[in-house]
């Protein structure tokens, strides 16, 4: 799931999105590697896995700083943590309850075969006025073929009516 810094970048553009999260991963790659580092040069061998149960053991204004901090960041990070969990577990909730999603693909599902129909009836029809066409070009020329009388021309214009057998 991508967090709604998307939606809220100004001038969307996936380049964009890409440079901002490359950016916003190495500065959170960096301080997890300065944490680590500040740690084992603070504690050495006394290092523990949670670094908060070593800063409980410190003495004086560092300690209380570093926990304070570290709740403020705490704070503000378990939202985004819980944030897909929250979303799919509403959206879990909505299809349940009013079956949005189903309703929608049922429609999408409907629509889309709609359209199928709809053009394997204009594939047929146009089939049907295909054939309708050959069928009239066929009828034409058998009309054509059996008339009995053939107009011609002559040379000063006027017009003489003879039989078909006679232009043979």
């Amino acid at each position: 799931m991508v967090y709604p810094a998307y939606s809220e970048l100004e001038n969307r553009t996936l380049e964009r999105f890409a440079a901002v999260s490359k950016l916003s991963f190495t500065l959170d790659a960096i301080s997890y590697a300065a944490v680590s580092i500040l740690g084992v040069l603070l504690f050495g061998e006394l290092l523990k896995e949670d670094i908060m149960d070593n800063m409980a053991q410190r003495d004086g204004k560092l300690s209380p700083i570093i926990r304070t901090l570290f709740t403020i960041v705490l704070v503000l990070t378990l939202p985004f943590i819980f944030q897909a969990t929250k979303l799919q577990s509403l959206v879990l909730h909505d299809e349940i309850v009013n079956r949005s999603i189903s309703q929608k693909v049922e429609e999408l599902a409907r629509a889309s075969r709609d359209k199928r129909l709809e053009a394997s009836r204009l594939i047929a029809s146009r089939e049907e006025d295909a054939e309708n066409l050959n069928t009239l070009d066929i009828n034409d020329q058998k009309m054509i073929g059996s008339a009995d009388e053939v107009i011609v021309e002559s040379q000063d214009g006027s017009k003489k009516s003879r039989s078909s057998d006679e232009s043979h």
